[in-house]
């Protein structure tokens, strides 16, 4: 399994917006199929947190699963080895996701509060 992109979108009304992904960083494939170019759907069902749905920027990352998996040829079970430029660059998307969030819902996520100082003054 190899890392092939990360993006970012709109979670809203319980529907990921993924015909308006922004993709952060690409990640050459080493199976020659070229990089990530988009979602071929517009939009999907938010399935996850459907008792307790909140709106706002989620950050995805996009793998690509290697014909060779030799640790688990029934792939069951997938395992990424995370190289440190692939870290950095989930991070810095999540990082831009909690701004945007903040700024679209005038709060950070819920239970993942955003202490910017304009936050904290009156």
């Amino acid at each position: 399994m190899r890392l092939k992109a990360v993006v970012r979108f709109l979670r809203k009304n319980q529907t990921f917006h993924t015909g308006e992904a922004k993709i952060d960083r690409t990640f050459n494939s080493d199976q020659g199929q070229g990089r990530f170019q988009g979602f071929p759907k517009q939009s999907v069902e938010a399935l996850y947190r459907k008792e307790d749905p909140c709106d706002g920027e989620v950050a995805a990352c996009i793998f690509e699963v290697s014909t060779d998996e030799h640790f688990f040829p029934d792939r069951k079970w997938l395992i990424w080895f995370p190289k440190g430029h692939e870290l950095k660059a989930i991070s810095e998307s999540i990082a831009k996701t909690d701004e945007t969030t903040e700024d679209m819902l005038k709060r950070g996520w819920k239970g993942h509060p955003i202490s910017k100082l304009h936050n904290l003054m009156g």
